[in-house]
């Protein structure tokens, strides 16, 4: 047998501003010897305490439902408990869900002896407590999420955010999950090596091991998409462009003689032209001589210098990322939790001061990853990776029902926090393992 409580939950009653009350409930469920479950749903105060049951269910192994209904009901929960779909209805089955996960999973934890390997994988990855550099970044150091506020260094920059997550439950479900881990920005290195190569490195940034300083974990949410772009555009080159384009390089990589001779050899193509074409290529040079261009060999033939039009490569592209997460605060630790998230994103983005005042310095960065909660239990594998981002936009609707609703202590009942990333750096064809064929990659 094992028991576990689920977290406490807000249901309104009534239909109007002046008839409104708050009310509070949980659910304890707990796993009979005989395969079977006892659920008991309560009413408490703000605070999850003065607990009155008002309903125990008992579902025996073969599915028959026994149903008690307390003295202490009052006649509206009664009315909204034989409701089909009702608030207090929906409430307490996402609480029998979560408690009865808990329950399942504690007592095949007893059975077992304990976690399997994966088990234990995932809960170290979903709470923040794994340092292993290939699935996790959490930083060792990072303070632990039951701590209030970050720490900050002699110049004011915060240096350690710690680790949170919602639902505060979330680290014993069996819910796919996104991970934003937070990082010291790390800018590029000038580097020059013996081949001829000379380029911005970006070794240090992607090292591997690199640990974060903070980390928020999420469900994740729908409309999750990549979309991947390169800039192409058209380019043209006439005749003419190409010959001095040619003599140019010829004395460049040849010497000066050989482009004298490049220019001799077009000299003749010239003079080989038949008589219009000589005409209209004199019309081209009185043009370029004025400086109206193509405009006397418009007026003189009615026609243009074929400018060879062909689509060029420009160069790539940046991703840019959206997310739109509905937080919803079951309990007091819940709401704590939220606010904490919050504050963390919008402080994390925000640019850093120089303790001189003269400079700014580039706000964090973060590693996004999808983690799938199956068998294997690390990197998404159906789903897309990302390279390290930088948060461009971030903002926090408090009213997202569109009515103003508090708790008793005046945290919402609900934020939409919308969150907007891009990446540092682009996607290259090379960065794909061609023998993995089960990760989407890039």
């Amino acid at each position: 047998m094992a028991s576990a409580t689920s977290t406490q939950s807000v249901v309104n009653f009534g239909t109007s501003v002046r008839n409104r009350e708050t009310r509070y409930y949980n659910t304890d469920v707990t796993t009979l010897g005989d395969g079977g479950l006892k659920r008991e749903v309560y009413r408490t105060d703000d605070r999850g305490e003065n607990r009155v049951l008002i309903k125990t269910v008992t579902v025996d192994s073969q599915g028959n439902e026994t149903t008690e209904v307390s003295d202490n009901i009052l006649a509206e929960e009664r009315r909204s408990l034989n409701t089909k779909g009702s608030a207090l209805n929906n409430t307490l089955k996402e609480q029998t869900q979560q408690a009865t996960t808990i329950a399942r999973t504690n007592e095949l934890q007893a059975s077992a002896g304990g976690q399997t390997d994966v088990g234990k994988n995932n809960a170290k990855i979903l709470t923040g407590n794994t340092n292993d550099a290939e699935n996790d970044n959490d930083n060792a150091e990072s303070k632990p999420s039951n701590e209030m506020g970050p720490v900050a260094s002699r110049g004011g920059t915060e240096t350690s955010y710690g680790n949170f997550r919602y639902p505060i439950d979330i680290a014993i479900s069996k819910q796919d999950v996104i991970k934003f881990d937070i990082y010291e920005y790390i800018p590029q290195e000038f580097t020059a090596d013996g081949g001829g190569g000379v380029y911005a490195s970006n070794a240090r940034r992607n090292a591997g091991g690199r640990k974060s300083i903070g980390s928020v974990i999420l469900p994740i949410p729908a409309g999750i998409q990549d979309a991947k772009s390169v800039d192409w555009g058209g380019g043209s080159m006439n005749a003419m462009d190409i010959a001095k384009a040619d003599v140019a390089l010829t004395a460049i990589m040849s010497g000066f003689n050989p482009g004298i001779d490049k220019v001799g050899d077009y000299a003749n193509v010239i003079k080989n032209n038949p008589d219009d074409a000589k005409k209209a290529i004199a019309a081209y040079f009185a043009g370029q001589a004025s400086g109206k261009g193509q405009q006397v060999l418009q007026r003189t033939t009615g026609m243009v210098m074929n400018p060879n039009m062909e689509l060029l490569f420009n160069g790539p592209s940046l991703r840019t990322f959206s997310f739109v997460f509905f937080l919803s605060p079951r309990s007091k630790d819940e709401a704590t939790q939220v606010k904490k998230i919050i504050r963390t994103f919008k402080q994390s983005m925000s640019p850093i001061r120089s303790k001189s005042n003269l400079f700014l310095k580039s706000p964090n960065t973060y590693g996004l990853r999808y983690l799938h909660r199956g068998e294997d239990g690390g990197l998404h594998k159906g789903l897309n990776a990302f390279k390290e981002c930088a948060m461009t936009g971030f903002s926090v609707d408090y009213t997202p029902t569109g009515n103003y609703a508090t708790y008793s202590d005046g945290t919402p009942v609900q934020y939409q926090m919308s969150m907007t990333f891009n990446e540092l750096e682009p996607i290259f064809n090379d960065e794909y393992d061609d023998e993995s064929d089960e990760y989407i990659g890039f």
